[in-house]
């Protein structure tokens, strides 16, 4: 059942009447590059009823497109403020209690590509919930 037909069934919705909450795992819900290297915040939120596992989080540049997942490096926080790097494969297994959070940081590196728009998608496929998928947008 989905009473509010927000996509999340009663079950694992803590606003089963509420169309706009619990709301999406991934935030921001669209990300945009524009002109040269740029960095954008990206926050993985358990806002659901049980804990989830990350079985993978993948950038799909889309069909013909010449970016490439080479183009953008991965971060997560710290916790005090500072950024490591990291990859995909390496946050494959974090798992999220509700009301935890994962700040990430996602940042384009536009090596090789010429002047143009191109999209991509990141996707986020948990153990329990559907996939998310978070457009890319990129503009040199």
């Amino acid at each position: 059942w989905d009473r509010d037909e927000d996509g999340v069934p009663d079950f694992n919705d803590p606003y089963p009447d509420d169309e706009d909450l619990p709301g999406r795992l991934v935030v921001p819900e669209e990300i945009s590059f524009i002109s040269g290297i740029d960095t954008v915040n990206v926050t993985i939120s358990n806002n659901r009823w049980d804990t989830f596992t990350v079985q993978e989080i993948a950038l799909e540049p889309s069909a013909l497109s010449p970016l490439s997942p080479d183009n953008f490096l991965w971060f997560v926080s710290d916790g005090g403020g500072g950024w490591t790097p990291t990859s995909p494969a390496a946050i494959a297994g974090t798992s999220l209690a509700p009301g935890q959070s994962l700040a990430l940081r996602l940042q384009f590196v536009p090596d090789g590509l010429a002047a143009g728009s191109y999209t991509a998608t990141v996707r986020l496929d948990t153990d329990l919930f559907a996939d998310e998928v978070t457009l890319v947008e990129v503009r040199l």
